[in-house]
């Protein structure tokens, strides 16, 4: 059973991993040419090599395909709640599951916010526009590194407990100087 759940996550991880360095580290079609004055340094080599076809399978699997998942996961999940629920002839108490929709909105949303637009101005470049915010792509493509650092942040927004224990811990750990009038006795 643990297999069903760690080899996905082992699949996503060495997908970009071996992807990345066969296709940029060491690419065998082409050479990389990089500009350290550009944000971004440039692109891969590989983005315009057969018409921009390993460019296109990239962009599909590596940013569109997480977007939907993402995105279909998470109605997924709230709809099969709620399914559940209709089942086993339950009332849907939206107080209870109302933290977990919030959670699953939240992350999501993050994630969304930053890559939704660069994404949708690619998507209209590919198909119909060239030119279409091609002088934001390189701002937009930076944008998306804010993502992991705000999801920590995020997370634990969505888990009060946790904020509570780590506020106690950091007020343990603080060294209290009590200031005051201390009696001294003399033990003969």
């Amino acid at each position: 059973m643990w297999m069903a759940h760690y080899i996905p996550i082992f699949l996503c991880f060495a997908w970009v991993l071996i992807f990345d360095f066969v296709f940029i580290v060491v690419p065998p079609i082409c050479v990389n040419t990089w500009y350290f004055d550009l944000y971004m340094c440039g692109a891969p080599c590989f983005y315009t090599t057969y018409n921009g076809y390993y460019a296109i399978v990239e962009f599909v699997v590596n940013v569109v395909a997480p977007l939907a998942v993402i995105t279909f996961a998470n109605v997924f999940l709230i709809i099969r709640v709620i399914y559940q629920k209709i089942i086993h002839h339950q009332a849907v108490n939206w107080r209870r599951h109302r933290k977990m929709t919030f959670q699953l909105w939240l992350i999501s949303s993050v994630y969304l916010a930053f890559w939704l637009p660069s994404t949708l101005s690619n998507i209209i470049r590919m198909t119909s526009i060239p030119t279409f915010f091609i002088d934001e792509a390189d701002t937009m493509l930076f944008i998306v590194y804010f993502i992991p650092l705000l999801l920590p942040i995020v997370c634990l927004n969505t888990y009060p407990e946790l904020l509570r224990k780590i506020n106690e811990l950091i007020r343990r750990r603080r060294a209290r100087n009590r200031i005051g009038i201390s009696t001294v006795r003399n033990v003969h």
